[in-house]
């Protein structure tokens, strides 16, 4: 089974979707920018490609074309926040997720950071974000075949952990 890790966010998010055997069939890095005509993101692949986007909806439909019809699990990281912060980064993971679950009826597992972190990265869970994103490039770099340019961005990085975690929860 194909599992999917995202780490969720309004301005700055990843998700990776891996094969059984850890290899990346797809990442996906996203920054959003603010226009005057609206917001946009700037999505990109692990080949470096980028291309502008006006939804977050759309970053679900590429995940599912990539998974060609197969069925995926969906680990998603816990949101965490307050006030606006949070309901910005609600909307956009539901944005997100709305758009995968049309095609994957499969539920939606969510972790907290205090319990993937130490599970696949081997810290504290209190370790600051700084330390936890270089220690995630370090074992998504280790564990994670074909991430491509994206290898080295502490988003992508923690998404292919994310994905790692559920693929070890997966076979337990």
């Amino acid at each position: 089974m194909l599992t999917l890790g995202i780490d969720p966010a309004y301005q700055d998010g990843a998700a990776v979707l891996l094969a059984g055997d850890g290899t990346c069939l797809g990442a996906w890095h996203w920054k959003i920018s603010k226009r005057k005509a609206g917001v946009i993101w700037y999505l990109k692949g692990r080949h470096g490609d980028g291309i502008i986007i006006r939804s977050l909806g759309d970053i679900g439909q590429c995940i599912n074309r990539v998974a060609c019809g197969r069925d995926y699990l969906i680990v998603c990281e816990d949101l965490f926040g307050r006030g606006r912060t949070l309901q910005r980064l609600a909307e956009s993971a539901g944005e997100l997720l709305g758009a995968i679950k049309q095609h994957t009826p499969i539920n939606v597992v969510r972790v907290g950071a205090s319990t993937w972190r130490p599970a696949v990265l081997g810290c504290a869970a209190r370790t600051s974000s700084d330390q936890a994103e270089a220690l995630a490039i370090e074992m998504a770099g280790k564990r994670v075949a074909h991430l491509g340019q994206l290898a080295t961005n502490p988003h992508v990085a923690e998404a292919a952990c994310i994905a790692l975690w559920g693929m070890e929860r997966s076979h337990e």
